[in-house]
């Protein structure tokens, strides 16, 4: 499978995962979205696409104040590789490093500041 492949699905398993959190956390607490947007200060748009799975990387600053709200850290949110459905490949934190620094600097350069993007 190609890199850029394998990274687009594992992005795609995080984006499930993200969907699949928020969705249990509100069913646990018996939040609508509306709710949950006027409880912390996340838009309902924006609620409404993460839990749609519109949305493929929700800003940082949105997940950690669904994190604040829940009681979580945001990285429970954004879930481990182990966690996923059989749908999207289980890859190990080394796997995922070989394959990113096997890529080209340009490719790496690339994926890296996307993540950069999403952290701030």
């Amino acid at each position: 499978m190609h890199k850029c492949i394998l990274l687009s699905s594992i992005i795609e398993g995080m984006q499930f995962y993200i969907s699949h959190q928020i969705a249990r956390l509100m069913s646990e607490r018996g939040l609508s979205q509306s709710a949950l947007s006027r409880k912390t200060g996340v838009p309902f748009a924006t609620i409404n696409r993460i839990l749609n799975e519109a949305v493929r990387e929700p800003r940082h600053d949105s997940v950690v104040r669904l994190a604040h709200f829940f009681a979580v850290t945001p990285e429970s949110i954004y879930g481990p590789c182990s966690m996923r459905t059989s749908k999207y490949p289980k890859t190990s934190l080394k796997t995922l490093y070989d394959n990113i620094m096997s890529l080209s600097d340009d490719d790496r350069k690339a994926l890296l500041a996307k993540f950069e993007v999403n952290l701030k």
